[in-house]
């Protein structure tokens, strides 16, 4: 069985260039990490594809962390977050492989 050989880790605030992942390009997703250091609020961050079709939205509480294991097939990249996200404190890890 493969499993991810990568991880890109992002800010929840990025610009959407550092939020994207392989654009343009499958590749499947094996986890996700999401780290909320706000102790204030929660925060919610969603996943898209290149066409901006959300495939997963993840909601952490403050000060805490979510693990996901996932295993899907994102077929033209992924971004992580959306415009709405700036104010994100979030912190965020895919581990994913290049669909080879």
């Amino acid at each position: 069985m493969k499993i991810g050989t990568r991880d890109t880790r992002v800010l929840g605030n990025a610009n959407l260039v550092t939020r994207t992942i392989n654009s343009g390009n499958p590749i499947m997703v094996c986890g996700i990490v999401v780290v909320n250091s706000n102790a204030q609020a929660s925060d919610s961050i969603d996943f898209t594809d290149a066409d901006g079709t959300t495939i997963l939205t993840l909601s952490c509480p403050a000060a805490s962390t979510v693990k996901l294991n996932v295993k899907w097939l994102a077929d033209n990249g992924l971004i992580v977050g959306t415009a709405a996200t700036v104010g994100s404190s979030a912190v965020i890890t895919v581990v994913w492989r290049p669909d080879i």
